[in-house]
């Protein structure tokens, strides 16, 4: 009998080195296919709610504000509340159901000292979101998906209430030379216009429109508004406003001309009083468009009082431009120019002060 226990005995322990043996050769499948082991777990994206954010006059507001997310890399977003008072992530709006349930009565809580909240997002899109308690905190999460290749579809805008861009860059629609408009999402549409051989883009979402290149009013800066713009091959590498003082009767006035610019640098910029005009120098390095901020008080043509055009020359070559924006103070001009000019000229009727 003993002999029989001993004999059973070993024979189970001989079973269970082989069955050991066979399962680390040979790793466990599902339909023939071996399941991965050294796949790497998806990171979660961390959203903070700084310390003091409560009082509006800190300037503090989510960090980061603007977070861009790629779908199974990093798309499961963490909120940590880092203020000593209670906060909640609301999202703005029902476009994506699951986020709006997860965020919304009676799903959502007030998130204490040290307490966070996770979501993941499952469907690319732009995705707002604001804090109850304290509604000046509001942040964005744009989703992109794991390959740019097909992340937008070419459209045709037939919704009255998308503006085009007649309505956007403030042209003639007979004269509208070259547009074409790409949808992303559900709810955003990435609009471009090409007018004098140089590309100008504007973002439309729910929230509002954005342009770009930057001009002084509406601009698409914003680490989402880039990250939309470069998933169809805009080059995003604008430069920010600069400024240079104004040469009059060959000393610095205390006039400064501010200008953004791309494809070029503005070397000087001098007032030539006799001829009325704002003369720049300009190096370029291919095609671009500049962006000139003119001061009422330096250059200012009117005609029976109210605000007439300017003539603009490059090299001598009179070219189109666009006023893109007026204040009482300004005018701002969108200039497009070439590769390899030297020269622009900003013409008024009237006297240069």
């Amino acid at each position: 009998m003993k002999t029989l226990y001993l004999s059973i005995i070993v024979a189970i322990g001989i079973a269970a080195v082989v069955s050991s043996f066979f399962f680390l050769v040979y790793p466990f499948t599902s339909n023939n296919q071996t399941v991965p082991s050294s796949a790497p777990p998806p990171q979660v994206s961390t959203v903070i709610i700084p310390k003091d954010s409560e009082d509006q006059s800190s300037g503090k507001n989510f960090e980061p504000r603007y977070l861009v997310v790629v779908l199974g890399v990093n798309n499961t977003v963490r909120w940590i509340n880092e203020a000593v008072v209670g906060n909640t992530v609301v999202a703005d709006d029902k476009e994506f159901p699951l986020f709006w349930n997860a965020t919304n009565y009676p799903f959502n809580g007030v998130l204490l000292e040290g307490k966070s909240f996770n979501f993941t997002f499952t469907k690319p899109g732009e995705f707002g979101y604001h804090t109850e308690p304290h509604p000046w905190l509001h942040g964005w999460v744009l989703v992109l998906p794991q390959s740019a290749e097909n992340a937008t579809q070419t459209v045709v805008l037939n919704d009255t209430k998308i503006p085009g861009p007649c309505e956007i860059f403030t042209l003639p629609c007979p004269n509208n030379p070259s547009f074409s408009a790409q949808k992303f999402g559900s709810d955003i549409y990435i609009e471009k216009i090409t007018i004098n051989g140089v590309d100008s883009y504007a973002i439309v979402n729910p929230s509002g429109v954005c342009v770009y290149p930057p001009s002084y009013r509406d601009s698409c800066t914003s680490p989402i508004d880039l990250a939309i713009l470069r998933l169809v091959g805009v080059d995003t590498s604008i430069r920010q406003l600069e400024k240079i003082p104004v040469i009059i009767n060959g000393v610095n006035s205390d006039f400064s001309f501010n200008y953004t610019i791309t494809g070029g640098q503005i070397e000087q910029a001098r007032a030539d009083i006799s001829n009325k005009a704002l003369i720049l120098s300009i190096k370029t390095t291919g095609d671009g468009t500049l962006i000139a901020d003119l001061s009422r008080e330096l250059i200012d043509p009117k005609a029976n009082g109210q605000d007439s055009q300017f003539i603009i020359l490059e090299d001598g070559q009179e070219v189109e431009y666009r006023q893109i924006k007026t204040t009482s103070t300004d005018r701002i001009l969108n200039i497009p120019f070439p590769y390899g000019i030297s020269k622009i000229e900003i013409i008024a009727p009237e006297p240069i002060r």
